[in-house]
C-alpha cells in the first residue's frame, strides 16, 4: 500500500510543473501539527466493556500535492500518544492513529477559507513501553473539517476510526484537534 502511494504522487509530480512553496496551493506542500486528542477509545471488536476511553497529545504530519488552488492530494499521518493503554493493560502507553492517502478541499482563497478532509488508509495501535503486544494494521478511515486562519495556520478537527488485530480484533477511534503549519 505504502509502495503504490509512493508511485502515485510521483506521477502526479511528473505530470505537471512542480511548483513549491510560492504561496499558491498548486504545487508540492506539506505540514506538521500539534494538538489534542480529548477523545479516543479502544475495544475489542464486539465487547463493549473492554472499552477503554483516553485522550493524550496529538500530532499531525502531511505532504502531497496541490493539484489547484482548491484540491489537494495528501500523504497524512495523524495520532496521539495516551498513557492509557488497552482493556487488559490500562498502564500502558501507546500511540494510536491513522496513516493513509487523503483529500483537502479549500472552499474559498488563500488566508481565509474552511476545508473538509477525508482519507484512506491504515489504522495502527503501537504500545511504546513494552514490545510484547503488538497489533497488526488494519484498515482506516479519516475525515475532517479545518479552517485557515492565515497562509501557513490552520486549526483542524478529524475523526478516524478503524480494525487492528493481534489476537483479536480491536476496534479504535479519535477525534484529535490540532493547530497545523502548512507550506505551499
Amino acid at each position: 500500500m505504502q509502495k503504490i502511494c509512493y508511485i502515485i504522487i510521483l506521477i502526479l509530480l511528473l505530470s505537471q510543473p512542480v511548483l513549491a512553496f510560492d504561496a499558491e496551493r498548486e504545487g508540492i506542500v506539506i505540514g506538521g501539527g500539534i494538538g489534542y486528542a480529548p477523545s479516543a477509545y479502544t475495544e475489542i471488536s464486539g465487547f463493549l466493556s473492554s472499552r477503554v476511553k483516553t485522550n493524550g497529545v496529538a500530532g499531525s504530519l502531511m505532504a502531497g500535492y496541490g493539484y489547484n488552488e482548491n484540491t489537494l492530494f495528501l500523504l497524512m499521518i495523524e495520532g496521539f500518544k495516551t498513557n492509557n493503554g488497552t482493556f487488559s493493560d490500562t498502564s500502558a502507553k501507546a500511540w494510536q492513529g491513522f496513516t493513509g492517502v487523503g483529500v483537502r478541499f479549500y472552499f474559498d482563497d488563500i488566508g481565509s477559507s474552511f476545508f473538509i478532509s477525508s482519507g484512506i488508509g491504515l489504522q495502527r495501535f503501537i504500545k511504546t513501553q513494552n514490545n510484547s503486544v503488538t497489533h497488526e494494521s488494519g484498515l482506516g478511515f479519516l475525515a475532517g473539517a479545518g479552517y485557515e486562519f492565515t497562509e501557513n495556520f490552520q486549526l483542524q478537527t478529524t475523526f478516524s476510526n478503524g480494525q487492528t488485530r493481534n489476537s483479536f480484533r480491536w476496534d479504535h477511534v479519535q477525534f484529535i484537534m490540532t493547530v497545523s503549519f502548512v507550506l505551499y
